[in-house]
């Protein structure tokens, strides 16, 4: 885990309401294209990032603490969910467009701050 710089205009990206989450996301167990994925915490605080598994369930993957990163080996058919240590609901992502292979080939996914 590496820390990434925290721009103040994440910070104030805490005004926007937080998601609901959706009880039908869930991963395809048999299809996607693997990848990588570059989780960047933006939050003010710590985040847990769960993937959520093909019967809906958040299973707990790893937590960031404020300006860290990490990349995942993932499939492009598979859910997450990031949350604050609170519970809150920060983002969820119904599966992940593989990056172009001209560029880093890593999908990167910020996860901001919202309001309670």
């Amino acid at each position: 885990l590496l820390p990434a710089h925290v721009d103040d205009d994440d910070v104030k990206a805490s005004s926007r309401p937080c998601p609901i989450a959706r009880f039908d996301l869930a991963s395809n167990s048999t299809g996607g294209m693997p990848i990588n994925v570059l989780f960047v915490n933006r939050a003010p605080y710590p985040v847990r990032l769960f993937h959520v598994d093909a019967d809906a369930r958040e299973v707990p993957a790893l937590s960031l603490r404020m300006g860290e990163h990490a990349e995942v080996r993932s499939r492009s058919s598979q859910a997450w969910r990031a949350r604050s240590h609170g519970g809150a609901l920060l983002m969820e992502l119904a599966g992940v467009v593989a990056a172009s292979e001209e560029e880093s080939g890593v999908a990167t996914v910020y996860v901001f701050p919202c309001g309670y």
